[in-house]
């Protein structure tokens, strides 16, 4: 397993989509969920869905944490910028 693992991000390195599930390279399905990794077809898809369901639940989880921090940082600017605007002007 970990020998296919180094092989995947190998391919993954040099541009080649390898499929989560057989690891061959050219894989051309997108997990609609995390968008991360790529599958040969809808089979290899449903066959490493077990395995990959808490992963991908994982991954989507810490970009809606990352996107609620960066909409957070520039509500705050906008205030900052807001209450910058109306110092000057008064």
């Amino acid at each position: 397993m970990e020998n296919m693992q180094n092989v995947t991000a190998a391919l993954d390195a040099l541009g080649a989509k390898p499929c989560l599930a057989c690891g061959k390279a050219g894989a051309k399905s997108l997990c609609m969920g995390c968008k991360t990794v790529y599958f040969c077809g809808k089979a290899c898809q449903t066959e490493a869905w077990p395995g990959h369901k808490k992963e991908c639940r994982r991954i989507l989880r810490e970009k809606a944490e990352f996107f609620d921090r960066i909409a957070a940082a520039y509500a705050a600017d906008e205030a900052r910028a807001a209450d910058a605007c109306r110092a000057v002007l008064l």
